[in-house]
């Protein structure tokens, strides 16, 4: 597969055509770089395509995968936070989760956790709700109208070896590419079958 071009990160002016041929030549130019673009986009679109083909199989695979461990769930044994049911290739597992849940207006719970000195749960700049710090601090919500932590079991399908494995979201009734690079977000796939 060739190698495709890089642009240059800084462009440098253009001189203004001084004649008719100049300006032919750069036209030239300008259809050149806009059937390259034309076919930069086809790539584009037959790249996404593929994955949305992808995504739509793995779908299907991890709602396989959720149904066989359903029925199996009664053999397993849970210890405190998931239950497993390991494969060959991997392992299919449930794990408690927690959500946080906010029921009442946000600005007037910012002002409650900062009242108590729990200003660390509220981001900073445009203020918000920082949800991460609220789950790992549960019993600091507690008495805070309009805030609380749902509980719920998430269902992953993990292959062995791999960075990246899918999780099924009761709530959000969907799955999602969860991946060990904490930079790369998740991979919203499309909601699950019903």
């Amino acid at each position: 597969m060739a190698k495709a071009k890089q642009a240059p990160t800084t462009l440098e002016p253009l001189d203004i055509p001084v004649s008719p041929e100049a300006a032919a030549v750069l036209e030239m130019k300008a259809g050149e770089y806009l059937n390259l673009l034309e076919k930069d986009e086809a790539r584009v679109a037959e790249v996404k395509a593929t994955m949305d083909a992808h995504l739509a199989e793995l779908t299907r695979i991890g709602d396989a995968l959720m149904a066989y461990a359903e029925s199996q769930r009664e053999t397993l044994r849970p210890d405190e936070r998931s239950i497993t049911l390991p494969l060959s290739a991997g392992k299919l597992a449930w794990f408690k989760s927690k959500r946080v849940v906010v029921t009442g207006v946000v600005d007037t719970i910012i002002r409650s956790l900062k009242r108590r000195g729990l200003s660390r749960l509220v981001r900073r700049g445009k203020e918000s709700l920082n949800k991460e710090a609220i789950g790992e601090n549960p019993n600091l919500i507690r008495g805070t109208r309009g805030l609380d932590l749902q509980s719920y079991e998430l269902f992953s399908v993990r292959p062995t070896a791999r960075t990246s494995w899918l999780e099924y979201d009761p709530i959000d009734k969907a799955w999602s590419v969860k991946r060990n690079d904490k930079k790369k977000a998740p991979t919203p796939i499309a909601q699950a079958a019903e």
